[in-house]
């Protein structure tokens, strides 16, 4: 036996490992085989699935009952090209895994609609005996076009719809059944994992923008929501992924190739138009803040000149008495140098004890903790300038979103040993943004303008691809929806039609009862106006908002603490509330003559002014800033000439 002058063996090939999914051109060749050993001629249909290009090495099981040992078999070959609807065809159907294809009535009908569920339906008369309507839910349903030999044979076969029976309906007058059937699209993404959509339809993703997806197809729509793709299942079941522009058409149509009377066009309104969509993005986080101070005073005016000096106890009272402040490490004194001096004319002595509990200055450090809410505001604007050029501005104003840090900070703000230390050796503001990482971090905060603003470009690109030219052409089970179709048709009256396009719908319908067999496209029209292509820009986060928030002054990083002394020649009176610091008075061995033994007797204390947290560091922080960004509508053709 030779096909082709390529010889086959007589001898059986080994079966197929697995089933063969069809792919491009399909071939069906009847078999003619004559036996040697006797005049017995026996006619196989032999069913051939071709890939393209056609160079294939196909296994063929062959069985010869009382077998002569040399054959020589002549092999008649018809070819079929599946780019034309057979003039001789039939379908075939199968029920739970039994072929129903002889029972069918009626019309058979296959819809495929770009990013939703295939469905299907079709009617039959059941088999005699038990018939128990309810066990047909969920039975799988295939449903495959083919040709039809001179036997009625199916040959040729192609699959337009796996599935399952949703719907069915029995009438118990006429015992006949509908059915209708899906393709489970919602189960069969739900059940697919999330690595898959990450792989296949990439886009950007922010739970901020999305909400936390209560399944895989929510997470997936989430995805798709900010690229210009459809997400659906081919004839056999499987998840795809289909740019909503396709540069090459699979197929060219003339006014020849389409059925009377059912080439139509229809155009978006303006009121459909979308050319500039504004969105917001709200970043509401904690800022940590920390601020260090470092505490000094020196006394003012010999010490021996006054009749006491401050306590090393009453200092650090005061100063753990500033509210809100916490001393960082121990207080750095200068004593009184003790023993004997020669002043105002006689002996000044400290005894070594007494002078270890005083003190002349010092100097500490502090910090304070505080919170402050920071609110970042982006407003988002995406625009396609020609068509705006064009028709005006359709703006379309869409729901934002929020990303917010739930944060509980009451241990860090008592606690000084909670992390963030944000401790320093010298004077100065420290401050740390709260975020958890991958759910309100800075990174998040980006993936939400990036989700906003890539669906914003979507949302565009979706109503400029309203425009849909629809036909019907004899059944060609072979059109999908991954497809581009171009169309170059002479109307009736001469002007001439060109247009071009990614289908969206296709619809196969197969009429057992008058023999029809037709399929109905509908193919998406992008551009409007003569919009051309404009500057894209791809979706991209600004860095963090800058705090305009001027430096605070050096008085901040400070206290308020001076010497005021009573027993003094032109001392004022007393004012507890303005004279913060140390509070004595001169002694009467004042040598500088500045004693007045009749002056006002101030009371021995030290206070401390702790700084202020200045407002503006303080209160909420509200940061606003406006991004923009260009995307570019495909101009696909659409054009009538006379």
């Amino acid at each position: 036996m030779s096909i082709s002058g390529a010889p086959i063996s007589s001898a059986p090939l080994a079966a197929s490992a697995g089933a063969f999914t069809p792919s491009g051109t399909v071939k069906s060749w009847p078999l003619v085989v004559t036996v040697s050993a006797g005049p017995v001629e026996q006619v196989w249909p032999l069913s051939v699935t071709v890939a393209m290009p056609p160079q294939t090495t196909w296994p063929l099981r062959v069985t010869v009952a009382n077998a002569s040992p040399a054959q020589n078999w002549p092999l008649s070959v018809t070819v079929f090209t599946p780019g034309a609807s057979p003039a001789r065809w039939r379908p075939v159907v199968t029920l739970g895994g039994v072929d129903v294809s002889a029972r069918l009535v009626g019309e058979i009908e296959v819809q495929a609609g770009e990013g939703e569920s295939r469905i299907a339906a079709f009617s039959m008369l059941p088999a005699s005996g038990v018939v128990v309507p309810v066990d047909w839910v969920g039975r799988v349903v295939t449903i495959d076009f083919a040709q039809a030999d001179t036997a009625g044979n199916a040959i040729n076969v192609q699959r337009i719809f796996t599935g399952v029976v949703d719907v069915p309906e029995y009438d118990i007058n006429t015992g006949g059944a509908n059915f209708e059937c899906t393709d489970q699209r919602q189960e069969v993404l739900a059940s697919t994992a999330r690595t898959w959509f990450d792989t296949h339809i990439g886009g950007y993703y922010s739970a901020a923008v999305a909400g936390e997806p209560a399944d895989n197809l929510q997470y997936a729509e989430a995805r798709l929501a900010s690229v210009p793709m459809a997400l659906d299942l081919d004839a056999w079941q499987r998840p795809r992924v289909t740019p909503w522009n396709i540069s090459t058409p699979y197929a060219s149509l003339t006014a020849d190739d389409i059925l009377d009377g059912t080439l139509s066009a229809s155009l978006p309104s303006r009121a459909d138009l979308r050319n500039v969509v504004e969105t917001a993005f709200e970043y509401r986080f904690p800022r940590l803040r920390s601020r260090t101070i470092m505490a000094g005073w020196s006394l003012a005016g010999d010490y021996r000149a006054k009749e006491d000096l401050p306590t090393k106890a009453m200092v650090e009272q005061a100063l753990d008495g500033m509210s809100g402040w916490q001393r960082m490490g121990n207080v750095g004194y200068q004593e009184p140098p003790h023993g004997s001096q020669t002043f105002g004319g006689g002996i000044y002595y400290m005894a070594p004890e007494v002078a270890n509990q005083l003190c002349i200055s010092f100097q500490s450090r502090h910090m304070t903790r505080w919170v402050q809410t920071v609110t970042e505001r982006y407003t988002l604007r995406v625009t396609n300038a020609a068509s705006v050029s064009a028709i005006g501005e359709a703006l379309d104003t869409s729901v934002g979103a929020v990303l917010g840090v739930d944060y509980d900070s009451s241990q860090w703000l008592s606690d000084y040993s909670t992390l963030p230390a944000l401790t320093r050796l010298s004077a100065g503001d420290e401050s740390f943004d709260v975020g958890h990482a991958g759910i309100s971090d800075r990174a998040e905060a980006a993936a939400g303008i990036e989700a906003l603003v890539a669906q914003s470009q979507v949302n565009v690109l979706a109503s400029h691809r309203d425009g849909r030219v629809r036909f019907s052409v004899p059944l060609r089970a072979d059109y999908d929806l991954t497809h581009r179709i171009a169309i170059d048709a002479t109307l009736a009256d001469g002007r001439r039609l060109q247009a071009a396009g990614k289908a969206v719908q296709i619809a196969h319908r197969m009429d057992i009862d008058t023999g029809e067999a037709t399929t109905e496209a509908a193919v998406a029209i992008s551009g409007h106006a003569a919009v051309g292509l404009q500057p894209y820009d791809p979706p991209a986060a600004p860095t963090a908002l800058t705090d305009p928030t001027a430096a605070p002054t050096p008085a901040a990083y400070g206290i308020q603490a001076g010497t005021y002394s009573g027993r003094r020649v032109g001392a004022a009176v007393h004012n507890p509330d303005t004279m913060i610091g140390f509070s004595t008075n001169n002694g009467a061995d004042d040598s500088t003559g500045n004693y007045d033994a009749f002056g006002e007797l101030y009371p021995v204390q030290f206070s401390v002014g702790d700084p202020d947290i200045e407002a503006e560091a303080r209160d909420p922080l509200e940061l606003a800033a406006s991004l923009e960004f260009a995307v570019d509508v495909p101009q696909d053709p659409f054009e009538v000439s006379a």
